[in-house]
């Protein structure tokens, strides 16, 4: 919008002054020195149950000190970042729990942003498999209800 604004206050000869137009064309071809395909976040929702006393919600980390051995975002995303390759994640969830709490009935509502997946359609049935990998990694947390959402 500040380019578009100072182009506006510049008369048409000024312009043509200081910036031939239409511009010469290249004397040597042009070659690309660093391309980057990336692709837009996509979001990965669900509820998951903790039954464990001894697995936080995020990873545990004090003066660089890991305190526990793993946690409910690291048991859930680490299947959901190689699946859809992604680079990185930002998990968020509906409230938090203590570390000694466990989280039963329906489950506690969980958002994952993946970012810069390299695979961003999956069908229903890869869904499903992806969600019993995970349940099936660990008896200390289980989901439900995984879908990918708008943000």
């Amino acid at each position: 919008m500040a380019v578009i604004k100072a182009l506006e206050l510049i008369d048409d000869d000024d312009f043509h002054k200081n910036f031939r137009s239409p511009p010469s064309s290249p004397k040597a071809p042009c070659t690309a020195v660093d391309i980057q395909c990336t692709n837009g976040a996509i979001f990965v929702a669900g509820r998951y149950n903790k039954y464990s006393r001894t697995l936080p919600q995020t990873p545990w980390i004090i003066n660089g000190e890991r305190k526990m051995e793993s946690s409910v975002e690291e048991l859930i995303t680490e299947h959901l970042i190689a699946t859809f390759k992604a680079d990185s994640f930002n998990f968020s969830s509906s409230g938090r729990e203590d570390v000694d709490v466990r989280t039963l009935g329906n489950g506690r509502p969980f958002a994952i942003e993946l970012v810069n997946p390299r695979r961003v359609h999956l069908t229903a049935e890869e869904m499903k498999a992806l969600q019993q990998t995970i349940n099936n990694s660990s008896d200390k947390v289980q989901v439900r209800d995984l879908q990918i959402v708008t943000r």
